[in-house]
């Protein structure tokens, strides 16, 4: 008999030496796979964390937390997480349904009264649900967006919430899919007023403590004691560590989380334990099926993809997902519950551009999958590289871009040069420089290209061809830095506001409105009565004016120190198409312009003479 129990202990040991060594093979070709990619995008750092059944089988740091420095990233390194932070928004409000406080089919007016779209009777059909599935409707952002803001107190999320009265819906609640991170912060708000509490303090009482995420925060006060990582941005062929700034524009509830890839495990352990971690409950199996299940569909890197709340999901996969990144960190976490298996990627970086490298972070998040099930690799999942046709400039013609250009509000200054037969643009701002080089395809559209990003830009001229302004969509409009008015213009003044108008323009007041005119076009300058106003007063006398044909979204940018809500609405009367500008300003005082002007003159009309006028606006 003890022969027989001495056998069975050796086999025992055997069988377990040899599921141990079959874990380190694993975790030498994952770490194997991980430096490849690291070479290939050639990244300051990421760090790796992996579960499976329960248990953390992988944890490691790649390259350095911050470049010219000797920190080595590690499984404990924290930084931003970008919109993987909207799982736990929609995990703390399946809390609250669960509680019974809220109903996913509750609509967001009913927690929030004063929210509202330009089509008031179309918000008004938005629930819970559709904020967390993204069929809302609602823009991706808010008008008054910008990654680029440092100060909280400026774009807090009530002002961003409230700006949406400007807005346009994308399609009618629940009939489609638009990746909104709008709806997220709205989903915030209704956690805060419905449990009473700050955002940040309902997740960290209610989730982080629970599963002992001692070293994550979605509050920016915090940060510092934390020891997070601000990240690095894109240099033309290398990176830069970026300055101190919080993604503000989302707020906590869209992309504010700060954690670190050991910390995730546990978040999710909870999800493949169906809602337990460590004994305790935090959602019930219900409530995390019904998170992972499809409300909505979009496509990811090619693929079929749904979204449930707060996470999305690649059916023929079996796998549940969400990525994220800032201007200058990134993440990536997938889950396959057939497995038990959980990775969390973290990165220093905004983005893996998948059309420069041939890799994805979702990708590699696959690939170790894949490797841990005995798979082959994979890349299937990356953007289809683009074809350019390289547009030649010709030498008498370049200079005509070299100039220095700034967003209106000052955040972002940017000089475009030329260098070694190349021509690069030059971005300063709030989180720091960035390079990009330019690749022409037309005299008025290049490919930006740098060691992250892959982007077209546009640029904009006035009618003797001289280049005036660039359009990004990482920087906004950057306008050419010139004087703002010359001779070409004079000063106007009344009892309470002055500014500039071009020297073939009137001005004079009437009816409580103060009247540019040029004989052919008259522009409405006139004290705010309230921005909800304003837009409702906008559509009616548009519609008085004629067959409204199409209209553009609202938008705002800061000009001159002011809030600028604008959108531009087309209109046919009889054969004659016209275009009625709307401009809302808030500031110091708050103003209004209005104007409608035949179409073909309207992008010189706001250029040369309404930017003027609120540029050189003193009250």
């Amino acid at each position: 008999m003890k022969k027989i129990l001495y056998i069975a202990i050796i086999i025992l040991l055997i069988v377990s030496n040899a599921t141990v060594a079959m874990a380190d093979d694993k975790s030498s070709e994952i770490d194997d796979y991980i430096n490849e990619c690291m070479e290939i995008i050639d990244i300051p750092g990421m760090s790796v964390a992996i579960v499976q059944n329960g248990e953390v089988i992988f944890e490691k740091g790649y390259g350095v937390e911050v470049l010219g420095t000797d920190a080595q990233m590690t499984q404990k390194t924290i930084q931003a997480v970008g919109s993987v932070t909207k799982s736990f928004t929609a995990l703390a409000m399946m809390q609250l349904v669960e509680q019974g406080e809220v109903k996913l089919d509750d609509k967001a007016t009913q927690y929030l009264p004063w929210f509202r779209t330009l089509e008031k009777e179309k918000s008004d059909q938005i629930t819970i649900a559709m904020l967390l599935s993204h069929s809302s409707g609602l823009p991706t952002s808010t008008p008054s967006t910008s990654w680029f803001v440092s100060d909280r107190g400026e774009n807090s999320a009530y002002e961003e919430a409230r700006s949406l009265a400007s807005s346009n819906l994308l399609f009618d609640p629940g009939q489609s899919y638009n990746y909104s991170n709008a709806g997220f912060l709205l989903a915030g708000l209704i956690i805060e007023e419905v449990s009473k509490m700050e955002y940040e303090d309902y997740i960290k009482e209610n989730i982080l403590n629970p599963l002992d995420m001692n070293s994550t925060s979605t509050n920016i006060d915090s940060f510092d004691d934390l020891g997070v990582l601000y990240g690095h941005i894109p240099y033309y062929d290398s990176y830069m560590p970026a300055n101190k700034i919080f993604n503000t524009s989302f707020l906590a509830a869209g992309s504010e989380l700060r954690t670190s890839a050991i910390d995730m495990t546990k978040y999710m352990m909870m999800y493949l334990d169906s809602g337990k971690y460590d004994g305790k409950r935090i959602l019930s199996a219900d409530g995390i099926s019904n998170m992972m299940e499809k409300k909505s569909s979009t496509m990811v890197m090619g693929k079929e993809t749904g979204y449930g709340y707060g996470l999305l999901n690649v059916e023929e996969m079996g796998l549940v997902f969400h990525g994220g990144n800032t201007r200058a960190m990134s993440s990536m976490m997938i889950m396959h519950p057939e497995t038990k298996t959980g990775i969390i990627m973290l990165f220093n970086v905004h983005d893996i551009n998948s059309e420069i490298f041939g890799i994805s972070e979702m990708q590699m998040a696959v690939n170790v999958l894949n490797i841990l099930n005995d798979n082959p690799l994979t890349n299937g999942l990356v953007e289809e590289k683009k074809e350019h046709s390289g547009y030649t400039l010709l030498k008498k013609d370049i200079v005509n871009y070299l100039n220095e250009y700034s967003s209106s509000d000052n955040t972002i200054s940017s000089t475009m040069k030329e260098q070694d037969g190349k021509i690069y643009l030059e971005l300063d701002s709030t989180i720091g420089q960035q390079t990009y080089e330019l690749i022409f395809e037309s005299k008025l559209a290049a490919y930006a290209t740098n060691s992250t990003e892959a982007l077209m830009i546009s640029f904009d001229e006035n009618s003797n061809g001289e280049i005036i302004s660039i359009n990004t969509s990482f920087a906004g409009l950057l306008r050419k830095k010139t004087q703002v008015v010359d001779d070409n213009y004079k000063k106007v003044y009344f009892e309470d506001v002055s500014f500039m108008v071009p020297n073939g323009y009137q001005a004079q007041n009437a009816d409580d409105k103060i009247i540019v005119s040029s004989g052919e076009v008259d522009i409405e300058y006139s004290k705010g009565t309230g921005l909800e106003n304003f837009w409702e007063d906008c559509q009616l006398r548009t519609q008085g004016a004629g067959e409204i044909v199409r209209q553009t979204n609202p938008k705002t940018e800061w000009i001159n120190g002011y809030k600028v809500y604008q959108q531009i609405i087309i209109i046919k009367d009889g054969d004659e198409y016209f275009q009625c500008v709307c401009a809302y300003l808030e500031g110091s005082s708050e103003a209004s312009i209005f104007t409608i002007v035949p179409y073909y003159s309207t992008t010189g009309i706001i250029r040369d003479v309404i930017v003027k006028m609120i540029m050189t606006i003193e009250d």
